[in-house]
Order: structure tokens, then sequence, then C-alpha cells
């Protein structure tokens, strides 16, 4: 027995009906669908049929813009929702710009659907899959902010993103693993976590321990036939259906054929669905690498193939092999059961319940013997292969009569409101100031209206040339008893802050700059989610730009691994002043930017957690004149140094190749470069070598022989260093 939970419940009847949201970024029709588009149609169409009431949530990508009729007609606004044929709404949204991976601004778009879609139809659960982290940002809602309080959320698992790329042998990079993150996240913290096999679900405990309930797949609709297979010139069909992918085992399918015709047998294996890359390599190149010219003849890689003629290969199958590595609940299995064909499939998922009590041959993929001894059956015994035919087939049947599962099972208790805090902690919101007559008193506004009762405002003059800016902030500072002004020499950014933070009473601080804004709920919202989870160290709204640049930037959770390579924090957090404190603040040797970053990367060293608040809170102004936007790359390439030997022991010399992969500077990148170019770009900068190099221009050839021996010491002792 696993360690999750087994849940099989089914719905009876009930009259009491439920409101559910399905939620998936695949759909069949209306944008690159796979299986989890195929399984959202599938269980929406069944929970209609059994009386409830539905709503699929999916990404509009291949919804077309209608075309003006006329040359200066305005075009007509994309539709925000269509009518399934089945009864049920599929409202359409799209992925937001401004966060560090695309599923990142997905989730957060589908969050921002969810909470207009609450106000206007009370529904009682919501279901997303777990690849990709779609649910991560409602998830994170509920979690920091208690919304969704009277909603269940669960996250389904259809196999994550990091599980595939395990499976695939993938390289790991920066992108990838900040959406590894959010799938964690959403597994860790979501209502109830499900599972449509016990194999994925002890699997996912190496992933994230919790307990995972069970939940089958619906059935789809299948033009199931068992009509008569057609064996084309005397020679056998073996069928594999599925992406040309490492993880799907098609490798081993292919040389286990080749193995059986070197045998003398004789067949051909064709294979249907697109190509994939492997570490940036065409997977189904690689597959024909392994089949020798002798045998070509037998392998047909017939691409991706339409329904009416996927039918007829079924139809014409002496039977279907899906040797993959790991499989949770493939639908093409399923599909080749309902056709009566006799499958061979891995041992390893879902398949393994799927053709339990003879309803197909289970092997172990990863052991020829076995894979080549399925095979060699289904070639040479016709009549133990319609049996098997037989019995797969009255197993889809005996599925199908199972009906829908019961998603009352699922149902949570309503979590009671929240407590209003009875002693509000008192915020210190420090705001560093350096002749900043045109904005600081929009700033000090928004600071004196946010909805929060118990905060001071600190106004750290930076050592200002500007006389009457310097009275405007004492004017402030005498027209509220809530606002402090302090005047100190000029330190710069960093210094500034910590200069506020040492005149703070608060228990929290929060940063804004003079030129930037704070929404009205930020405050109240950051000290929620501190004060309802005290092994946070700080949180770090949504940041939203105005002035000359519109959008948002999200950034990201804390974690350790990859912060040295991308600051995922910005100087609006909100933070306990404690822990402030224990790190020392800001470096003010930081002068020219990065401060946060530093700071960032010191906590996560310390151990301290952090998270994004869902809330588009810090209202950060962009100029021209801005120091992000006239920072030259000469002094970027300056504090990234700074940044990296202060922090040396998290990287090393390999570690610094990865990153200027993975960072690509724009116009001096090294991304796609090998190792010894990158190592020898980088060693010819240093100065002691330009001389080197220099100096021997206008030396004879024989002296040049020592100097350059004293060249190559030189690049050792760097190379090490």
């Amino acid at each position: 027995m696993s360690f999750f939970a087994l849940k099989y419940r089914w719905n009876v009847g009930d009259p009491w009906k439920m409101r559910i949201v399905l939620c998936s970024r695949e759909f069949p029709g209306l944008n690159p669908s796979g299986g989890i588009g195929v399984y959202t149609e599938a269980m929406a169409r069944e929970l209609v049929r059994s009386g409830h009431q539905v709503v699929v949530i999916t990404e509009a990508k291949k919804v077309e813009e209608p075309a003006p009729k006329k040359r200066h007609q305005k075009r007509e606004p994309l539709p925000r929702s269509v009518q399934h044929p089945d009864g049920f709404r599929i409202e359409l949204i799209q992925s937001m710009n401004g966060f560090s991976t695309d599923p990142h601004g997905y989730s957060y778009q589908l969050y921002k659907k969810l909470r207009r879609l609450k106000r206007e139809w009370n529904y009682d659960l919501v279901e997303f899959p777990e690849y990709q982290g779609e649910g991560y940002f409602a998830i994170k809602a509920k979690r920091l902010l208690g919304a969704f309080r009277d909603v269940t959320l669960v996250v389904h698992s259809h196999m994550s993103l990091e599980f595939c790329d395990q499976l695939n042998e993938e390289h790991r990079s920066l992108y990838r693993q900040a959406i590894f993150n959010i799938e964690r996240y959403a597994l860790k913290y979501a209502d109830v976590a499900t599972v449509p096999c016990e194999d994925l679900g002890d699997q996912y405990q190496n992933l994230v321990r919790r307990a995972y309930a069970r939940k089958w797949h619906p059935i789809p609709q299948f033009r199931s036939s068992h009509e008569a297979r057609a064996v084309q010139d005397g020679v056998m069909t073996l069928l594999y259906v599925g992406r040309m992918e490492h993880r799907k085992g098609v490798d081993l399918l292919v040389q286990s054929a080749v193995r059986l015709l070197d045998e003398g047998h004789r067949f051909r294996l064709r294979l249907i669905g697109g190509d994939t890359y492997q570490q940036g390599l065409s997977y189904r190149t690689k597959l024909l690498k392994l089949i020798p010219a002798r045998h070509m003849h037998a392998f047909e890689f017939m691409g991706p193939v339409d329904r009416n003629q996927l039918t007829r290969e079924y139809q014409s199958a002496t039977a279907c092999v899906f040797p993959s590595r790991f499989e949770n609940w493939p639908n093409v299995c399923l599909e080749a059961m309902s056709y009566g064909r006799a499958v061979i499939a891995s041992k390893f998922g879902g398949m393994r319940e799927m053709l339990a009590d003879g309803a197909g041959w289970l092997v172990d993929p990863f052991n020829p013997e076995e894979l080549d001894a399925a095979l060699r059956r289904a070639l040479k015994e016709p009549e133990q292969v319609r049996q098997v035919g037989e019995r797969a087939m009255a197993r889809v049947q005996e599925y199908q009569r199972q009906g829908t599962f019961d998603y009352r099972t699922l149902l949570e208790d309503p979590a009671p409101p929240r407590e209003a805090l009875r002693i509000w902690p008192k915020v210190s919101i420090v705001v560093p100031c350096y002749n900043s007559p045109a904005t600081i008193d929009r700033t000090v506004k928004s600071l004196l209206g946010l909805n929060y009762p118990e905060f001071e405002i600190i106004l750290v003059d930076d050592g200002s040339t500007d006389g009457a800016f310097v009275s405007k902030l004492d004017q402030w500072g005498q027209k509220d008893s809530r606002i402090r002004v302090y005047h100190k020499t000029n330190s710069g950014l960093p210094g500034a802050r910590n200069y506020g933070a040492l005149k703070a009473d608060g228990a929290y601080l929060a940063f804004c700059d003079a030129d930037d804004l704070l929404q009205a709920r930020t405050v109240a919202a950051a000290v929620e989610a501190l004060e309802s989870h005290p092994d946070l160290a700080f949180v770090s709204p949504i940041l939203r730009y105005f002035g000359d640049i519109r959008g948002v930037w999200g950034p990201q959770d804390l974690y350790l691994p990859t912060i040295l390579a991308e600051n995922q924090v910005h100087a609006g957090l909100v933070i306990r002043r404690s822990v402030f404190e224990d790190l020392k603040g800001y470096d003010e040797s930081f002068v020219f930017g990065w401060e946060d970053w530093d700071f960032a990367i010191r906590l996560a060293k310390a151990g301290y957690l952090g998270e994004v608040l869902p809330v588009e809170g810090y209202i950060y102004r962009v100029h021209n004149s801005s120091m992000v936007r006239t920072t030259t790359y000469e002094r970027r390439v300056m504090m990234y140094k700074q940044l990296w030997r202060k922090h040396e022991e998290l990287l090393g010399v390999s570690g610094a190749f990865v990153l200027d992969r993975e960072l690509n500077l724009p116009g001096r990148g090294y991304d796609g470069m090998p190792h010894h170019l990158w190592l020898r770009e980088r060693i010819l900068r240093l100065a002691p070598v330009r001389f080197v190099v220099f100096v021997a221009r206008f030396v004879p050839r024989p002296i040049k022989s020592p100097i350059r021996r004293l060249a190559k010491q030189l690049i050792l002792h760097a190379a090490r260093d």
C-alpha cells in the first residue's frame, strides 16, 4: 500500500449538483492540445451529463482575430468565451507578459480570471493540472490572503514538466527550474492533490510528500470497432502512437524491432506522432541513427495524422506497443484497447492498471529480452493476440460503465474567516529621497492613502542639494504626525534605506523610493500574509510599471539555487524588522544598484523564506533617466563581478560559465559558445595576458617560445582561479 490515500467514489444520482471550473491551458480545437486537453474535454462532458454546471478556462491561442471588412474599420476584439456543443462554457484568456516565465504569466492571468468569475458565478471547486503550475497564483492567494475561502482548489496530476524532464534526461535550465518551482508549490499547497494511478502517486512522494487522492480519468469518446486486421503483402504491422520522445521509450522499441528483424521476422513498425527535441537535437533523427540501412524499409515515421487515418491504422495493426519509461494514464492505450487491439505496454505507470487481469502484455522496457519476447508473441501467436484484444475491449467497456467520478468526495469544508488582527503591528515605510521635487508629493500621498491603520513614514533626505526640495520634505513632516523627516550626508540609496531602518519603530519595514507609489492595500495584504505565516521573513508584491513604460514585473519566491543567476525580488518588499537587522541591512558598497539582489542572496543563504505577494502593490515609475535604463554595459559587467565575487562560494569557475550562458548579456552573451572558447575569451581579457600578447609582437621568433610558455602558465593560473 502506498503512502497516499485511495478514493474511488462515483456519482450515484444525488440531486445535489456542483459548480465546477476546469482549468487547462490545452483544449482540443482551440490551441495545441495533448492528453491534458483531451482529459479536460472528456471530464467536462461527463460532468455536464451528470447534471453539474461546468466552466472550462483555457488559452486563446488559435482563436483567430477577425479581419476588418473595410480598410479603416477597427478590428473586433477577440472572443472572451465560447459555448461548447456539449453544454459547457469555455472562457478564453491569454498569458500576461512581464513574468520570469510564460507559465508564471499564464498562472497570474488565470488567477485574475478566477477572481472575476467568482463575482459572477459562485463556483464550488476549481481543478488545475499540475503541469507548468497553472494553479500557482490562485493557490498562493488562498494561502497568503485567504482568497477563495469557500472554494476547494484541486491539483490533478498528469505528469509535471519536472518529472518529464527527469525521464527525458534533459539538462536543467534557469527558465525550466522556475517552472519546476511553481509546479511543486501548487502540489504542496493545494487543498487536494489527485492522481489517476497509484504509481504516479508513489513517484510524486519524491517531489512533494503529501496525501494524494485517487481520481480516475473519464474514458474519451472513441469510435470503437473490432474489424478484422488487414495484413498487407503478408506483413504484419506493429503500431506506436505518441510523440517521438525519450520518456516514451521509442528508442527501446526501435532497438527491439531491429533485433527481431535480424532474427528473420517480417513485419513493419509504424510510428505515429510529432518529433520532439532532446537537449536541442531532433529525437526522430536520433531514432533514425539506430536503424541499419538494411532494415530501413521496415520502419515508417508517419508524423502526426488526422483522426480518420489514425482510426484506419488502429484497425489494421496487429498489436500496439507503448514501451514508456514511465507513463501516467495515456489515452492512446485506452484507444487501442477500445479497437480490440492487443497492447504491449510498460509496467511502469498507469498502463499497469489499465492492462491488469490479462487485458494486455506488460513488460519491463529496460529488459531487452522481455520486450523482444512480447513482440515475438504478437507476431507468432495470432490466436492469443485475438484473445488479448477481446479482453482489452471488455476492459474499456468496464471502465465506461463505472460512471463519472464524484467530485463531492473532494470537497473540503470552507476555511473559517481569518480573525481580524486585534493588535495592528506597526509598519515603518522608509522613503530615501534625493532631489525629487516633481514626484515626492504624489509618493507621500499614496502612502498616506494606505488602508492600514498603524504605520509611519520615514523620509530620509540623502544629502539633497535642492533647497526647495529639502523645505518641502520638512513641510510634510509638519503636516502629519505619521511622517518623520531626517537629513543626512549623501551615501547612496542603500545607505539611505539603512539609515531609515535604524530610525524605524515598526515591527515590519517597507521601502518605497521617492518617485514610486504603493497601492492602497499593499501593506495590509503583506502584514496579513506575514502574520498568518510566521515562517516567512518577507513578501514581495508584484511590481507595476508606470511612466515611460507600462506593464508588470513578477518577482519569484526566494530560491537559493537560482538566485545568483537572476534577481527574484525587488526593493519594494515588506520584511520583518528583526530579519533586516539580523542581516545588518543593505550592503552600502553597491552604490550603482543591485543592493536589493545582494540582499535577497544573503536572505537565501541565511535560510530565510520569502514569497511573492499576488497583489500588484508596488507602482514603479520608469523614466528615461532612471538608473536602470542609463547603466552602461561596462558598468553592468562591473556590478555582476561585484555580486559574484562577494558570493564566490556559491559560484566557482564552472558556475560562472553556466551563469554566462543563462544570463546571455546583451551584445556580449556567450550563449551556445563551447567551454574552451568561452574560457579563452575570458582569459584573453586579463591585463597580464593582453600585455604578453602585445610584447610578443615585437620580439624575434626564437624568443617567442619562452613568452608563450609564460602565457600558458598565466592562462592555467587564471583558469584555476
